[in-house]
């Protein structure tokens, strides 16, 4: 009777933990393919491609207006890009999902930025992976648009 429990619990702990987890893992190389297509679609000037690839959560701090003018505003300040750099590529598991972050350094005519971007890839979905958020750092820059 003991061992039968025992039997019936290990397989209600397996099927719990089995439904937890996402469909096929994502690779971090996923989540750099979809960064890098972002930063191309930026680069490019084509702000609309480059917001198709997030996630609605990104748009909670700026519109996609409000990014499209960020953009513009950041390249108007810092000049043609001269050199992208990946410095860092976090791939973080947790109990809620995954966390890739991406950090690259970038050269401008007028100076460097340091870009955060990062992907969110929660459990119990098979939605594709989307950007989460994007974070533009620089002393050129004004602070209040960081």
């Amino acid at each position: 009777m003991i061992r039968r429990f025992g039997l019936i619990f290990a397989g209600l702990i397996l099927m719990c933990l089995s439904a937890c987890q996402r469909g096929p893992d994502v690779t971090a190389d996923e989540g750099l393919r979809i960064v890098e297509k972002y930063m191309a679609a930026v680069k490019a000037g084509d702000y609309d491609a480059a917001l198709a690839l997030c996630n609605p959560e990104y748009f909670g701090i700026r519109s996609a207006d409000e990014w499209k003018l960020y953009f513009q505003y950041v390249r108007e300040t810092m000049g043609p890009q001269e050199k992208v750099t990946l410095i860092q590529k976090v791939d973080d598991r947790r109990l809620s999902g995954r966390f890739l972050l991406f950090q690259y350094n970038i050269k401008w005519e007028k100076g460097f930025t340091k870009d955060s971007i990062t992907i969110i890839d929660k459990i119990n979905t098979n939605a594709p992976l989307k950007i989460f958020g994007h974070k533009i750092e620089s002393s050129h820059l004004r602070q209040e648009n960081s």
